[in-house]
């Protein structure tokens, strides 16, 4: 009888779950107790549908519990409501509900949470000291176990402890096996497979480079890739003085603003660049000279038209001036008759500003291949545009220089000479295609040169 009652319950959740989110005025959001610093992911989470019906409504948006430490399981719903916001799991959720018999492990995880009796009893909270104290309260709303249920299906949490506050380092690892949830799940249902075909999907992510806190090597072994991944991904950072506190306890608000942190497709597309390249890509990143359409697939060879718009935003970048205040004061306009093959404006100011001649007989090439010799060229002359005296370098000690082009050894001795390409360290391989994760790093080396 329970079990019937309990997947009526399920079916009613999973049909209500579809519906729109309730509109922020249904329930009065009071931050007054949460950090200022937590305001705007508050409410973003709030407003985006994630926080809401997350857990119990009462405990959190209108006690306005904020500081009070988060358990792992609440952390875990809050992740997989963050999921659902990212992926179609509610309709394949809902296809199981009406299978019936078809997804045993599944309803076994959910008996198993309500007669769990730390969720039927109370939740943790705080003191005025934000020292953790357990307080009375009434069972989780069938939103959340459902949640937490799902959760511990997919592997983004084990059944163990889920009452205990959650440290720093766990809430890494479960953030992390909650992103590669996402790619698992749309995978899974663009492909029409099951998500329970297995009894854990989710484990480990891609690597990351390994965090500098000072104390990482107080990290749990078991907890390290997460906090690597949290941090390369700008996701968790310090707490102060280069400390990430592995065993510090996360507050309801410092989880949210965590969460909040998540940036999904630009997680996505950082993974398609090698380790190496990752920091400096995020550098220029930040710095704003990559256009939009190049941050990702970081791997893929560069052409001529995305070579020559970055060169073009670089001199932006470098310059703090647009690109058409830039010809305004130089006296320069864009031909619109510089090339048969394409009326890019990017490409056109480039023409203007000497960066590029194209590949002759009037033609650019935008979609054509772009090589080693070629950046190298086309470095040097954004250089010269932005007020460098390329002069004449010294003659670089690459063995293979005498199988560059001619006109292209000017632009190599620069390079080399200013720390911005450097080869193999024997040979610069001239004719080898350039990519445009070594694209973003070779304008990120100009910074390194004397001149600049």
């Amino acid at each position: 009888m329970k079990k019937k009652i309990l997947s009526l319950a399920l079916a009613l959740v999973l049909i209500t779950a579809l519906l729109p989110v309730p509109a922020l005025a249904a329930v009065e959001l009071n931050l007054d107790s949460a950090g200022s610093w937590a305001h705007e992911a508050i409410e973003s989470g709030f407003n985006s549908g994630w926080l809401y019906t997350t857990m119990n409504i009462d405990q959190i948006l209108i006690d306005n519990d904020y500081r009070r430490p988060i358990t792992r399981g609440e952390f875990a719903i809050l992740i997989y409501r963050w999921i659902e916001k990212q992926t179609n799991i509610h309709f394949e959720l809902d296809r199981l509900t009406r299978e019936v018999g078809k997804n045993e492990e599944h309803q076994k995880t959910l008996d198993w949470l309500y007669s769990m009796p730390p969720f039927s009893t109370g939740y943790w909270s705080a003191d005025e000291n934000l020292n953790p104290i357990w307080v009375s309260t009434t069972d989780l709303s069938i939103f959340a176990i459902e949640s937490l249920s799902v959760a511990i299906r997919i592997g983004i949490i084990s059944k163990d402890d889920l009452n205990d506050p959650i440290t720093r380092e766990q809430a890494a690892t479960i953030i992390m096996r909650g992103v590669n949830a996402v790619n698992v799940i749309n995978e899974r249902t663009a492909n029409g497979q099951s998500l329970f075909d297995t009894e854990s999907e989710v484990k480990a992510f891609v690597d990351a480079p390994q965090a500098d806190f000072a104390d990482i090597d107080q990290v749990s072994s078991e907890e390290k890739d997460g906090v690597n991944f949290v941090s390369a991904n700008g996701i968790m950072g310090d707490i102060g003085n280069n400390r990430f506190d592995p065993r510090g306890l996360v507050t309801v608000e410092r989880a949210i603003v965590s969460i909040n942190n998540i940036d999904i497709d630009k997680i996505n597309n950082m993974n398609s660049a090698s380790t190496w390249a990752r920091e400096g890509i995020t550098v220029a990143l930040d710095k704003g000279f990559v256009p939009a359409d190049i941050q990702n697939n970081y791997k893929n060879d560069i052409t001529r038209q995305e070579f020559c718009r970055m060169a073009v935003k670089w001199v932006e970048y470098a310059t703090g001036k647009n690109i058409d205040t830039i010809l305004t004061e130089r006296g320069l306009t864009r031909d619109p008759s510089a090339f048969s093959d394409t009326s890019d404006p990017d490409i056109l100011a480039a023409f203007a500003l000497d960066i590029t001649s194209g590949t002759g007989g009037g033609k650019f090439t935008p979609n054509g291949q772009f090589s080693r010799e070629q950046a190298a060229t086309m470095i040097m002359n954004t250089c010269r545009a932005i007020g460098a005296d390329v002069g004449s370098s010294p003659a670089s000690d690459f063995a293979d220089l005498n199988t560059a082009a001619t006109w292209a050894q000017t632009g190599i001795n620069f390079v080399r000479a200013n720390g911005i390409m450097s080869g193999d360290g024997t040979n610069f391989n001239p004719k080898q295609l350039y990519t445009r994760e070594q694209s973003i790093i070779t304008f990120n080396n100009i910074h390194h040169a004397d001149w600049l």
